[in-house]
C-alpha cells in the first residue's frame, strides 16, 4: 500500500494543514509556531531536532497504516525519542488530565449524587492508572534504554517485558467516554457537557497516537539495540 508520507522538503505548514493534531507534536519537539514558508528540514535544523525522527513520529501519527522499516528505525536518535515521549507524558499529566478533572469537578460541584459521584470516582481511579503507567515508563523503561545505549546495563530486563505488559490505558478512557455520553446529567449546561466530552475525545485520540509511537518506533528500536548489545557481549 502506498502512503502520501511527509518528507523533509515539504513546507512544515502543509503538514499542519494535512493533520492539525501535529501542532502537539511540534510543541513536544520544542518547535514553536511562526516558521513561515520553511520546510521540515529547515525548521528541524533551526531547533536542533532530528528531521528523520520528527518525520517518523509525524507519519506514524498521521497514517495509522504506516510502519517504519528497520533501516529507518536503526538510524534514529533514541535519546531524542525518549525526550519526546517524556514531553508527551508531562503534557498528559499536567495539562489534559488536569483540564478534564477541573471540568468534571465544575459539572458536579453542586451535583455529587448519583452518576456525578460515580464518574468522579471512575476518573480518579483512571488518573491513578495513568500516573502508574507513566511512572513505569519513566523509572524503568527509559533508564533501561539509556543504560543499554551506554552499554552498561546489567538489569535483568528486556523490552519485550514492556511490550507484553504495555497496559492499555485507552480502554478505560473509552469506558469513561461511554459513561459521559450516556449519563451526564441534563441539569448541566449543554455547552459544559459538550466541552468536557470533546476534551476527553481529544485526549483519547492523542493517547492512541502516543501508543502507536511506542509500539511502532520505541519497541522495535530498542529490540534492534538489544540485538547489537547481545552480539557485542559474545565477542
Amino acid at each position: 500500500m502506498q502512503y502520501n508520507l511527509f518528507t523533509a522538503k515539504m513546507k512544515l505548514s502543509d503538514l499542519l494543514f494535512a493533520d492539525y493534531n501535529l501542532v502537539l507534536t511540534l510543541s513536544r519537539f520544542g518547535i514553536k509556531l511562526g516558521f513561515g514558508e520553511k520546510n521540515v528540514e529547515e525548521v528541524c535544523n533551526k531547533h536542533n531536532v532530528s528531521a528523520p525522527l520528527f518525520l517518523m513520529v509525524a507519519n506514524v501519527s498521521a497514517h495509522n497504516e504506516y510502519f517504519p522499516d528497520n533501516n529507518e528505525i536503526a538510524s534514529l536518535n533514541v535519546n531524542e525519542l525518549i525526550n519526546y515521549l517524556h514531553a508527551s507524558h508531562t503534557y498528559y499529566l499536567e495539562d489534559k488530565i488536569t483540564s478534564i478533572e477541573i471540568q468534571l469537578n465544575g459539572l458536579f460541584s453542586e451535583n455529587k449524587e448519583g452518576y456525578g459521584e460515580i464518574i468522579n470516582r471512575f476518573f480518579s481511579e483512571y488518573k491513578n492508572e495513568v500516573v502508574n503507567h507513566f511512572d513505569y515508563e519513566e523509572n524503568t523503561v527509559f533508564p533501561y534504554v539509556r543504560d543499554l545505549l551506554a552499554q552498561k546495563t546489567s538489569v535483568n530486563y528486556h523490552i519485550n517485558q514492556f511490550e507484553r505488559n504495555h497496559s492499555n490505558i485507552e480502554d478505560k478512557l473509552t469506558d469513561l467516554i461511554n459513561i459521559l455520553i450516556k449519563h451526564l446529567p441534563e441539569s448541566n449546561k449543554n455547552r459544559d457537557r459538550e466541552n468536557v466530552l470533546f476534551t476527553v475525545f481529544q485526549f483519547a485520540k492523542d493517547l492512541n497516537k502516543h501508543t502507536l509511537i511506542e509500539n511502532k518506533i520505541l519497541i522495535p528500536c530498542v529490540q534492534l539495540i538489544e540485538d547489537k548489545y547481545e552480539q557485542l557481549k559474545r565477542l
